[in-house]
Formats: C-alpha cells, structure tokens, sequence
C-alpha cells in the first residue's frame, strides 16, 4: 500500500513563500506601470478588482490563463515573464501537495 504524500512544514512554508513572492512581484510590476491601485489594473485588464487584489494580499495565484493575461496588462519583458510564470507554477506544484496531503488527513 503506497503511502500518499503528504505536505512538510518545510513545504507549507515555501508554498507560503513564493505566494508573497508572487504578491511582491506583481505589485511592483503595477507601480512601474504607474496603475496607482490593484482597481486602476483591474479595470484597465478588464477583470474584477478582487482577482488582482487576491493575488496581491496573497490569497490565490494566478492560473495559468490569468498569469497570461498580467503578462500582457504589466507589459512584462521575457525575463519578467519566466520569473511569474516561474512562480506561478511553482505554487501550482506545491498547492497540488497541499491538497494531497488535505485530502490524506482525511481519511
């Protein structure tokens, strides 16, 4: 019987970590473009005020789509891009963890 996964501390930490990295980042990307709140981005992108402001009180992270989109709302450079989408799937990765070891508890 295969033992599932399930999350370290160490791993909950870093899953918490690079949602503020992600957070960081995007919040000064948006200052550079000179977007004075998360409501002037959102607008601009044609998305909802509370997506952006999530992603930058670090309470979701962007999907992929929606990585994407901030791509071209910030107008990020290549060396940009990879840093968020970097990010981006590294918490995916650890969020999937997360919701392993969630799911392991239970039972």
């Amino acid at each position: 019987m295969e033992r599932e996964k399930t999350m370290t501390p160490k791993e909950i930490h870093e899953y918490e970590r690079v949602k503020a990295q992600i957070a960081k980042f995007l919040i000064n990307v948006r200052k550079q473009m000179k977007f004075s709140s998360p409501f002037e981005a959102a607008r601009e992108a044609g998305i909802s005020f509370d997506t952006i402001y999530r992603f930058e009180l670090k309470k979701s992270v962007p999907t992929p789509r929606m990585t994407t989109l901030l791509c071209d709302l910030y107008r990020l450079n290549e060396d940009e891009r990879e840093k968020l989408i970097g990010l981006t799937n590294r918490a995916r990765e650890l969020r999937r963890m997360k919701s392993k070891a969630k799911k392991a508890s239970e039972v």
